[in-house]
């Protein structure tokens, strides 16, 4: 490959490769469908329970994005239903409204869990 610059040539032995870092985010709506193991007794139906995280209709993924969303992006209701909507995910208002209504104890637990050790680990922190 020869290149031409103010009448001078120049000759490129091979190609020549910028290294480039990107950080890319991937959002997908995956359905899964869970095949619980079920068993009848006598008069009671017993069913295994599913994986932990799945609480509903929605995995602990979702959950965390409509809630961030809501409370650190300051995103209104109906804006969070069209941008679950747009990325394929069937979601109503009301859905929406009952994973930000309180009973999220497993995210509050987090959050404190993170709050406590950054607490303890920051060195302005005065005890």
């Amino acid at each position: 490959m020869a290149i031409r610059d103010r009448g001078r040539s120049y000759l490129i032995c091979g190609p020549l490769f910028d290294r480039l870092l990107a950080e890319i985010l991937l959002i997908a709506a995956i359905a899964a469908a869970f095949a619980a193991a079920a068993g009848i007794t006598v008069m009671l139906l017993v069913t295994a329970p599913l994986p932990a995280g799945i609480d509903g209709h929605f995995g602990p993924e979702l959950r965390r994005l409509v809630l961030a969303q809501y409370h650190q992006g300051q995103m209104t209701v109906p804006r969070l239903v069209t941008l679950l909507r747009s990325l394929g995910i069937f979601i109503s208002k009301r859905q929406v409204v009952r994973l930000l209504n309180p009973g999220q104890g497993d995210f509050l637990a987090e959050a404190r869990e993170v709050l406590r050790a950054g607490l303890s680990s920051a060195d302005w922190i005065h005890s």
